[in-house]
């Protein structure tokens, strides 16, 4: 009941389409009731005793006025209670329409059914195409507002929860997730009211024309009900199963996608497509057990409607053809007709459930993803504008993994237009460190300040405002040059982005793409080289003009010749900031003003470049084997 609330809340905003369908559902069911109607003059035509003398002919039209005039008086009357006027006024209706076939020409008769038939049946079907209209705005407006809000949920999850869902599977829930609850709950929602209209109307009708044959036919509906039921929740499980599945193969296809130069280079294509096969494969057994559930609903339905169809037939032929006839032919045809109409909805009631289970299971999906906690500010956080003094980590630990630390007890102090490098080997928690100071990761104990105050007091917007991040990994967008550049500041004018991408040494290279500035560099940039899409980078953040820089190994896979023209765009783009480098290039931070060595976690060793070098340390150590190394590649080895 709570999802079916929140589900809910996505179809207030579409009320007026709702109504709008609702009103064309009525619509639809009127016409279809008022078509079986039109039997009662033939059939009473063909079962008129033959000692019944035919009164003086009478006009149609006069005949109709009759007939609604005669029911309005009996439905006015004040005599007897509620059923015996409903009795009065369902004979009347009868033995009008009866008076009009009896006492009418048969031409007229013939006349008036072709005509009304066809009037009835054209009003019938532009309600149907009405309530198709109305509702097919419903859907695809409350599916664009679920996908909207999961979207708008996923970018504000903390890092830490993407590192736990695979792309492919967030992808999933955004893309075939959504889908399914617009194709399984909320079109199956609107098919159930529909359906459930007419089955109403027709149970009226069968009532109407008899009772007693009614009840005899609804003695069959529970074991439906019940076998229905288990049905259904057969189908939410496997259905749920399926959905795991197709997520996963749609995690694969990304991963597969995204690394495709790596399987290429290792040859390993067809390792990679027999594991995508297995996966597949894996997805196809969960559809074809949920898909075979899925096809038992529809002939399970089938089979007990015409059960019930032929029961009432056998039964029902037996009372018209007594000898004391307690139930008249017309109201047999009548009451045979309304069940046998009622025969389709009821099937398709049968599908509704079964095809709701399966949107269930996809609405707990969506549900789960927006019931992530996202990334919020404190109820009374603070605004910040502008960085003025020192940020601080006093004591700082943090894990990824309760008992396995990542960081232990860290302590720095950056300066205002200070770079602090943090150098060491592989997994010492260099890259955890500085995540925490845009607040990409929170510590497990201790805190950290800037100017003072904890940045968790701080709201997070102007926090990030202030931070500009320049990682090895380059990240673009499948966009211009130019908008690449103006990102997360689309109100640059293209002096500013001009400007950016000179100072970044970009402007050069751009000058010479095909299109220049509007130049679409493809997904990821990868019509780009390595340092090109680094220069871009460098723009964006020199665009930004933050105070506080991040730079997470910007140069280590770069070339010599594009690491030069990267070097000079960060020295120009280091200036009078507040910056945090890591890098296993030495080379690259020995005019650090401060260099942090961290090893396991822990902050080893501090101080300068010279002052590093002048003791026994793991510095001097990493230094004097990075720079052996690189005087090892220049030798040249003698010819033989």
């Amino acid at each position: 009941m709570h999802t079916l609330r929140r589900l809910g809340r996505y179809l207030k905003p579409q009320w007026r389409h709702i109504l709008r369908g609702i009103f064309f559902m009525g619509g639809y069911a009127i016409f279809s009731g008022f078509s079986i109607g039109l039997v009662i003059p033939i059939i009473n035509k063909i079962f008129r005793r033959s000692d019944q003398v035919p009164e003086e002919p009478l006009g149609v039209w006069t005949g109709l006025q009759s007939t609604f005039s005669r029911a309005q008086d009996a439905w006015n009357s004040a005599s007897g209670g509620l059923k015996a006027r409903f009795g009065e006024t369902r004979d009347v209706f009868v033995d009008g329409l009866v008076q009009i076939q009896d006492r009418a020409e048969p031409l007229d008769v013939l006349a008036w059914l072709c005509v009304v038939s066809l009037v009835a049946v054209l009003l019938k079907n532009a309600s149907d195409f009405g309530r198709k209209v109305a509702f097919i705005k419903v859907e695809q407006g409350a599916a664009e507002s679920m996908r909207n809000d999961v979207f708008h949920h996923m970018v504000q999850l903390p890092l830490s929860t993407h590192s736990k869902y695979p792309s492919g599977q967030l992808v999933s829930r955004v893309i075939t997730d959504v889908e399914l609850v617009k194709q399984f709950t909320i079109n199956t929602a609107a098919a159930f009211v529909h359906n459930l209209i007419q089955v109403l109307l027709f149970l009226g009708i069968t009532l109407w024309a008899s009772l007693h044959l009614s009840m005899v036919s609804f003695l069959i509906v529970p074991p439906l009900v019940l076998i229905t039921g288990k049905l259904a929740s057969k189908l939410r499980r496997q259905s749920g199963r399926a959905q795991e599945r197709i997520g996963q193969v749609t995690s694969s296809l990304n991963e597969i996608l995204a690394n495709v130069r790596v399987v290429k280079a290792f040859t390993t294509e067809d390792q990679e497509t027999k594991r995508f096969s297995e996966i597949t494969g894996g997805y196809r057994s969960a559809a074809v057990r949920l898909l075979r559930l899925d096809s038992m609903a529809a002939p399970l339905s089938e089979f007990w409607g015409v059960l019930i169809g032929v029961g009432v037939l056998y039964y029902g032929g037996q009372l018209v053809f007594r000898a004391e006839n307690p139930l008249s032919p017309e109201r047999f045809f009548l009451f045979f007709l309304a069940l046998v109409s009622m025969l389709h909805p009821m099937k398709v009631l049968g599908n509704v459930i079964t095809r709701f289970q399966r949107g269930a299971a996809a609405v707990d999906r969506v549900f789960e993803i927006l019931d992530l906690p996202k990334e919020t500010d404190l109820p009374n956080a603070k605004r910040v504008d502008r960085f003025e003094h020192s940020i601080r980590f006093e004591n700082v630990s943090f894990s990824y993994d309760e008992g396995r630390p990542v960081l232990r007890e860290v302590s720095l102090e950056a300066m205002r237009g200070t770079t602090t490098a943090l150098v060491g080997p592989s997994g010492g928690g260099k890259s955890t460190l500085v995540d925490m100071v845009p607040r990409f990761q929170l510590p497990t104990s201790g805190a950290i300040t800037l100017d003072g105050v904890n940045t968790q007091e701080l709201k997070l917007k102007d926090l990030r405002q202030l931070i500009g991040i320049v990682t090895q990994e380059t990240i673009l967008f499948d966009d211009t040059v130019s908008n690449n550049i103006a990102y997360g500041y689309p109100q640059a004018s293209r002096e500013q982005i001009v400007a950016a991408a000179r100072t970044a040494n970009a402007h050069e290279f751009i000058e010479d793409l095909k299109d220049g500035y509007e130049t679409v560099i493809g997904e990821r940039g990868q019509t780009l080289s390595g340092g090109q899409r680094q220069r871009l980078a460098i723009a964006r953040a020199v665009l930004k003009d933050p105070e506080i820089l991040i730079l997470d190994e910007a140069t280590s896979s770069l070339d010599t010749e594009s690491e030069v023209a990267v070097q000079e765009a960060l020295d120009r783009l280091l200036k009078n900031r507040t910056t945090f480098v890591i890098a296993h290039r030495l080379s690259t931070v020995m005019g650090a003003d401060q260099i942090l060595v961290l090893d396991e976690g822990r902050i080893v060793e501090r101080g300068n470049h010279r002052e590093l070098l002048s003791r026994p340390s793991l510095y001097r150590k990493l230094y004097d084997l990075q720079f052996r190394d690189e005087e090892a590649t220049q030798v040249v080895p003698d010819l033989p």
